[in-house]
């Protein structure tokens, strides 16, 4: 959102603020790039009562976001949330376990580093390969291979571990299914009840241990 124009951001969150200010609505949440987040920017989200930030961190592995193209780096994403937390604004952090480059042991470091800056909440977006974009090109070529099912839920049932520890809540757990995201997924661990299936892991995880 903040990396929008000045006369985008203002467009769209003015009349956004009418309804915090006559009482309709309690506050207003934006998502970002971390590489757009600037003490000019949160000052204007402050301006308009935004107090929740998200942001698309993904992973903090510099080659993982390397290869997928990111275009920020995890000391972008360190940097952000702290200025974020300085303006006393919500931080939210979303990653995105299965990027190009990664195996078990990113993932799971990632899921450490992202816990070590106490975010409020989480959401993790296991990677999918949808048509249309890079990524599918990448698949295509066999320059990129999808996770299985079993390798993701394995991963998010202990990256979900990690963040209980922390007493950090995990919103989200995999997508939202609607027939549109069905429809242009080509290959990944899609799931419409992920979050069970990563629950039961984690369940029997612990009862091994």
């Amino acid at each position: 959102f903040t990396a929008l124009s000045i006369e985008e951001q203002v467009k769209l969150l003015r009349p956004a603020y009418v309804y915090v200010k006559n009482g309709r609505l309690d506050a207003l949440r934006v998502s970002t790039r971390p590489d757009a987040v600037t003490r000019s920017a949160i000052n204007l989200l402050k301006r308009f009562k935004v107090t929740t930030v998200e942001l698309g961190v993904q992973s903090m592995n510099p080659r993982v976001l390397k290869l997928s193209g990111r275009g920020h780096t995890a000391n972008d994403s360190i940097r952000a949330v702290s200025l974020l937390k300085e303006a006393s604004i919500k931080v939210g952090l979303q990653i995105m376990p299965g990027l190009p480059g990664d195996t078990l042991s990113t993932v799971i470091a990632t899921a450490k580093e992202v816990a070590k800056l106490t975010p409020d909440f989480v959401r993790i977006y296991p990677t999918l390969v949808i048509r249309s974009t890079p990524l599918e090109a990448l698949y295509k070529r066999g320059e990129y291979r999808a996770w299985t099912m079993d390798d993701m839920v394995t991963a998010c049932a202990q990256i979900l571990s990690i963040f209980e520890k922390a007493a950090i809540p995990v919103i989200r757990l995999g997508l939202q299914p609607t027939d549109e995201l069905a429809a242009a997924i080509v290959a990944g661990p899609f799931h419409p009840a992920f979050r069970d299936l990563v629950e039961k892991s984690l369940k029997n995880l612990k009862a091994a241990t």
